[in-house]
């Protein structure tokens, strides 16, 4: 979904200490972005607003590479089968590329880059600097990855402040995203018989 991807760049962002967003409001991020990054204060600000808003139109993505590439070598795969159902999704993204299946039967999934809001600001940077730092040694090595992860959200975590989008900033990313999104369900349509579009798209 991309009103949910949206959102969830605006809290990344932050999550790094972002300086030009701490102080800016979600309502205000999706309005500034909304309008083009207009009144935003500074080029730079304006131009990422752009691009984080413009990167869930999919179909103008998906276009490029339809006009590129065959479509018997394109697979279009939804985000939300993948968290629903992530074996058969991976299963079928195996069997399109010809690769055995089969690793996925044991494997236990889990959400090792979730999104969370913390307590400690200086805390959060250190450890967001460690995993940049220590990213290929941990990819090797999932279990210990995934114990300092968890001892990290015990430490770090605010279990007591979920974020939420507004209606108001919802409803102002569904109108936006509306259009693109009758758009990519009309391009997907036209170009597979087979795929499951999730529910956003309509």
């Amino acid at each position: 979904d991309p009103a949910e991807r949206f959102f969830t760049v605006y809290r990344n962002e932050r999550n790094i200490d972002d300086k030009q967003l701490l102080s800016i409001s979600f309502d205000n991020f999706v309005d500034l972005a909304i309008n083009g990054g207009k009144g935003a204060g500074n080029s730079n600000l304006e131009s990422r607003l752009r691009y984080y808003l413009l990167t869930g139109c999919y179909a103008q993505q998906l276009t490029y590479y339809f006009n590129n590439f065959d479509t018997g070598k394109i697979q279009v795969l939804f985000f939300d089968q993948l968290k629903s159902d992530p074996y058969t999704f991976l299963f079928d993204f195996c069997q399109f590329l010809d690769l055995d299946p089969s690793f996925f039967k044991t494997y236990e999934f889990t959400i090792d880059n979730k999104t969370i809001s913390y307590n400690s600001v200086v805390f959060h940077k250190a450890a967001y600097l460690a995993n940049r730092f220590l990213e290929k040694t941990l990819n090797k090595t999932p279990k210990i990855r995934q114990m300092l992860r968890s001892f990290y959200c015990h430490i770090n975590e605010e279990k007591s402040r979920k974020p939420n989008m507004s209606d108001y900033a919802r409803s102002a990313l569904k109108s936006f995203y509306r259009p693109h999104n009758q758009e990519l369900r009309k391009l997907i349509s036209t170009q597979y018989t087979d795929v499951k579009l999730p529910d956003w798209v309509s």
